[in-house]
């Protein structure tokens, strides 16, 4: 399942547009954590937003999101590339929100008492931004943290709309997102323009095509696309990560849970597979030894 990043610029204005279509990403996410209306709409307005960003070609390799809050969700977590793959997590997955009532709720899961961050990982090392809440809503807090860490006036319209009286029957119909860039001497009232057509996008599904999209943010303005890819979840987890981690934890540690517990299981935070090592294969790593291969037991 995958989705589709779109790169526009608007040479006469001097506006750079990025657009991404996720509804089959968040549904994926949705699915690997169990997710709820009330965790799904924050989680997925997120990584709409970090592949966004990630596709701007200054990002460099990586993208992390980071929103921590008092609210009921605790943490909402996103990073991405500029190849198009995405993944995250939030810290309560079981939100219960009436469905009917998530749109207007959509901040309340995080709420406004709390801080959000922006990492970009680059060739020349690692840059970070910060600044505390704004809505809770994603959408104005990533504005306010591309303000501050990159000095640009930009807009985001994050819409992530479902449907479904349960969990079991969560349906994704929409994931659609957009970020408006002004270049430097960007005019000033086209920027306005477009931007409230951008921001629209939080609160009004769209149900056309991404070429569609274009044609309607942009209006009357001409523009190129510059480049388009595919979007998808993809996670970084692998059995030799997860080795390294466990014989991190030293040799008594590992013995002591081989006799204990008989095995070893890590489950990845980002995208919910777990990873199982049996009591031989953790008393072969205690001695320093390659370890025989994780049972790999899919999502937790």
């Amino acid at each position: 399942m995958s989705g589709t990043l779109y790169r526009i610029l608007l040479p006469d204005p001097g506006l750079r547009l990025f657009i991404a279509e996720a509804r089959d990403v968040v549904a994926e996410a949705a699915d690997r954590h169990q997710l709820t209306a009330g965790s799904v709409v924050p989680l997925g307005r997120a990584m709409l937003a970090a592949s966004l960003i990630a596709w701007d070609t200054k990002s460099g390799h990586r993208i992390t999101l980071q929103f921590k809050s008092q609210g009921p969700i605790g943490a909402v977590v996103a990073d991405a590339h500029p190849d198009g793959s995405v993944r995250g997590y939030v810290n309560v997955p079981q939100i219960q929100f009436p469905v009917e009532d998530v749109q207007r709720l959509a901040h309340a899961a995080l709420g406004n008492r709390g801080g959000s961050q922006l990492v970009r990982e680059t060739q020349d090392g690692m840059s970070t931004g910060q600044v505390e809440l704004v809505t809770g809503g994603i959408d104005r807090d990533v504005e306010a943290l591309i303000s501050a860490s990159d000095g640009e006036r930009g807009a985001l319209g994050l819409g992530v709309f479902v449907s479904g009286k349960s969990a079991d029957s969560l349906q994704i119909d929409s994931a659609t997102g957009a970020m408006l860039l002004a270049l430097p001497d960007a005019d000033p009232y086209a920027f306005d323009e477009l931007a409230r057509r951008v921001r629209q996008l939080s609160g009004t599904p769209w149900k056309g095509s991404v070429s569609e999209l274009a044609d309607e943010l942009c209006g009357d303005h001409r523009y190129e696309v510059l480049l388009m890819q595919d979007l998808c979840f993809n996670c970084m987890c692998s059995e030799e990560r997860v080795t390294k981690v466990l014989i991190s934890l030293g040799p008594g540690e590992l013995r002591a849970m081989a006799e204990e517990t008989g095995y070893g299981e890590i489950i990845c935070h980002f995208c919910n597979h777990a990873y199982r090592f049996e009591k031989q294969a953790l008393l072969l790593m205690a001695d320093g030894l390659e370890p025989i291969e994780a049972k790999s037991i899919g999502q937790a």
